[in-house]
């Protein structure tokens, strides 16, 4: 049996009893083997036979072939589906245990893995602060992981050199079953892969699962592969769409958050930043924008606010009067944000925590008692305080979780938890105060209906190419959410460069929401410019 169908232009694929090629025109980008590994824990690799051949058929729109398969752990059913535009490569296991990974398209017996002959990229999204231009694999492993951007779009686009186009594979599943945050490409040998994701141990399958779905689809540009990866997760699996509501006027408005003044006012020492956030150095931040002439619509007080991390509750010592700097700010016509660092157990109970041989590891999104926690302080700060909303940082730092983990439900892991969590806040605000602005990094679609806006993130000062990157990270973010708002980001202020933080000022304001993180290297002339230059913004908005 062989078949061959289009993929839209000159792109196909062939379909054979045992392999799935993929071309554009006579160029070849992926030779597959039909078969994938689900490795149990604790057990050697998951290999089959060759997956045996059982027919074609058409249905939903697509030519359909099947596959069956059996290995020493389980029984399964291989389905690849051919649309219009795009394929899809679903696997369906028959068995019980422990799930430690999934190797796609590596499980046959002598097989190591899928083949390919052209040049790839992978997009790494925010994760490299140093240089956000496409990273080469060259046989090199890559994983697409929480980190800067938190969690990342699962998807990796692949430059196609000979046409001039690019191709993706990403992967996706049912809401409530996303239990997995990571998506790697992991080569044997030159010009040999799969595609892999873990569990850990995590997730284990009681009679059938119907593993993650591959998406493989095309693109002009790497960003446009992101895009119709992310239209394909919402029509495929009915995820979110970004539908936001009015958006009110305050949240477009130029930004000043004050962590890396806190940094100059600590002696750029690093080591007592946080004790640089209180009441009397953000008056002072303030009082020294405003003799300059500068005018920020949002103010964030940065880290830390609190008395402890974990439970979000004012440092009255540091300030005293909390209310009432926020009241000061209204009357000037500005908003205020509090930022809050997610996972951190500090002052939290035992039972509050996830936890590890007696070792607190992290706050619990699962545990009713932190949830409780949650739902008084938020609607506290947001109306008994007056702030406008919290930019919510530190999303990567959820532990590495294991079935050996104390937590309130074990059942809830990757995604899903960073999911519960952050819907918990977003929720929680929105039904405290409806306007507030919620400002974090999340790049995934899975999280499209909990964000309002997106930040860029920090940017290393010594490269000196921040503009690059920011226009980088915001063609990543519009991909994930078209129309989104872009926070995009001050962190380059540390640089002690005024010029070059001003051109990220001036290129900010034809991006996104332009944002200011720091006064003390930059005169009040430099800052007088930098208003200028938001005075423009302002007005192109009206």
């Amino acid at each position: 049996m062989e078949r061959l169908l289009s993929l839209g232009k000159d792109r196909t694929v062939t379909v054979t009893e045992k392999r799935i090629v993929i071309r554009n025109g006579d160029w070849i980008l992926f030779d597959l083997p039909v078969c994938t590994g689900a490795d149990m824990t604790g057990k050697e690799p998951d290999r089959d036979g060759t997956a045996r051949f059982k027919g074609s058929f058409e249905k939903d729109g697509a030519v359909n072939f099947s596959w069956e398969g059996k290995s020493s752990d389980w029984r399964k059913e291989y389905t690849f589906s051919v649309f219009k535009d795009h394929a899809e490569y679903a696997v369906r296991i028959y068995g019980s245990g422990p799930l430690e990974k999934v190797r796609y398209f590596c499980a046959e017996e002598g097989a190591p893995g899928a083949n390919y002959d052209t040049d790839y990229y992978a997009l790494p999204v925010f994760e490299n602060i140093d240089g956000m231009t496409a990273r080469r694999l060259c046989g090199e492993d890559y994983t697409l992981e929480p980190y800067l951007a938190c969690p990342p779009p699962h998807v990796f686009p692949f430059s196609d050199p000979v046409n001039r186009d690019w191709l993706g594979v990403g992967v996706a599943a049912e809401k409530g079953k996303c239990t997995y945050d990571r998506f790697s490409v992991r080569f044997d040998k030159p010009r040999t892969f799969w595609f892999e994701i873990p569990y850990a141990g995590c997730t284990s399958v009681c009679g059938e699962m119907d593993l993650p779905t591959l998406y493989i689809g095309f693109g002009g540009d790497p960003f446009e592969v992101v895009g119709n990866y992310c239209a394909w997760t919402r029509e495929k699996f009915s995820w979110p769409q970004y539908c936001p509501a009015a958006v009110p006027a305050w949240w477009r408005r130029p930004i000043f958050c004050g962590w890396v003044e806190q940094w100059f006012r600590d002696g750029q020492t690093g080591k007592n930043i946080q004790s640089r956030c209180t009441e009397e150095e953000y008056t002072r931040m303030i009082s020294r924008m405003e003799n300059a002439g500068m005018d920020p619509g949002t103010v964030i007080i940065d880290d830390k606010w609190q008395s402890a991390y974990g439970t979000w509750e004012v440092d009255t010592a540091k300030w005293p009067d909390l209310k009432g700097f926020i009241s000061s700010q209204h009357e000037r016509g500005r908003r205020v944000l509090l930022w809050v660092r997610l996972w951190a157990p500090e002052g939290l109970d035992e039972d509050e925590c996830i936890r590890k041989d007696g070792e607190i590891l992290s706050a619990d999104p699962t545990s009713p008692k932190y949830q409780k926690r949650l739902g008084h302080i938020i609607p506290e700060l947001l109306n008994g305080y007056g702030a406008d909303g919290f930019k919510i940082d530190y999303l990567y730092r959820m532990p590495p979780i294991d079935p050996a983990d104390v937590m309130a439900d074990k059942k809830i892991r990757g995604m899903e938890l960073y999911r519960l969590y952050f819907e918990t806040v977003y929720r929680l605000s929105k039904a405290a105060k409806p306007d507030c602005m919620i400002n974090t990094s999340i790049a995934h679609p899975y999280f499209s209906d909990v964000c309002d806006v997106i930040r860029l993130h920090d940017y290393c000062a010594a490269h000196r190419a921040s503009v690059s990157i920011m226009k980088y990270r915001a063609s990543v973010a519009r991909a994930v959410f078209p129309g989104i708002l872009i926070d995009t980001d001050g962190g380059n202020s540390e640089t002690l460069l005024s010029q070059t933080v001003i051109l990220h000022n001036r290129e900010a304001c034809k991006i996104g929401i332009p944002s200011l993180y720091a006064l003390e290297p930059f005169s009040d002339g430099d800052l007088a410019m930098m208003q200028r230059d938001w005075d423009s913004y302002e007005r192109a908005l009206k």
